[in-house]
């Protein structure tokens, strides 16, 4: 019988921490504010994305030049398998994002801000240009092909990236950095979401904007060249130093 008394108490007890439990649960669950995903956002549903975010925290030197209630601007990107991407704006210039992995079936679970290797140019070829820039595109894609033989890249871990982006067929995060001068030049980065963080598997350059601007036809370097290239400080690393030539590039 004593034996029996015990058992009873302990499921009694075990059954009373599952009812608090859920209560705490519960509690904390009504207590996260159900982010809304739209193209038109109230100012109470911005102000809960921006508390989210921890906007602008995370932009440059943690500032933004408007603080009213309609910024953050805000957009959504599709990831697939019950999650989307957003992002803020936290720059003009140069344009530069934030970017956010939200799991929707996890609406409780703070989104996530994403990390990205990027791979930069730290090596400025000097080429002998002559009558290249006046050459037919087919000369300037060679020559812009052999001048991208040189150049050496360094990567960073930021969260500050700046790029067109979009989602490939695949699911996967396309950044599309280029210079908006004249003629075409600069990376295309191409990262699997399902890593944390975000993996970059694929990567195209072209550092000479005398090439062309058709992408696949830049230099794609291989899994391995990007997985050897260690992140260094951001402080290590130049800035593009582009060739910027005054000619038009079909």
């Amino acid at each position: 019988m004593a034996a029996n008394k015990n058992g009873k108490f302990i499921n009694r007890t075990v059954a009373i921490l599952v009812f608090f439990l859920g209560l705490i649960s519960w509690a904390a669950a009504q207590e996260t504010p159900v982010l809304v995903r739209a193209d038109e956002l109230t100012p109470e549903q911005r102000l809960q994305w921006r508390e989210a975010l921890e906007w602008p925290t995370h932009c440059r030197d943690g500032i933004y030049a408007w603080e009213d209630e309609n910024h953050p601007v805000l957009e959504f990107l599709d990831a697939g398998d019950d999650r989307y991407l957003v992002y803020n704006i936290s720059g003009w210039n140069p344009y530069e994002i934030n970017m956010f992995l939200v799991e929707t079936d996890r609406p409780a679970v703070k989104p996530r801000l994403l990390t990205f290797k990027v791979l930069e140019p730290v090596y400025d070829p000097d080429p002998e240009l002559g009558d290249v820039i006046k050459a037919p595109l087919e000369e300037r894609i060679r020559f812009t092909l052999e001048q991208q033989e040189k150049v050496e890249y360094k990567a960073r871990m930021i969260s500050l990236i700046r790029g067109g982006i979009f989602v490939d067929e695949q699911g996967r995060l396309i950044v599309d950095k280029r210079s908006i001068m004249p003629g075409t030049c600069g990376t295309y980065s191409i990262y699997d979401l399902d890593y944390e963080p975000p993996q970059l598997v694929g990567f195209r350059a072209q550092f000479s904007c005398l090439g062309s601007n058709d992408v696949a036809r830049w230099k794609s370097y291989s899994q391995e060249y990007i997985d050897g290239v260690d992140p260094v400080e951001q402080e290590a690393v130049r800035g593009w130093a582009r060739i910027t030539l005054m000619v038009p590039v079909p």
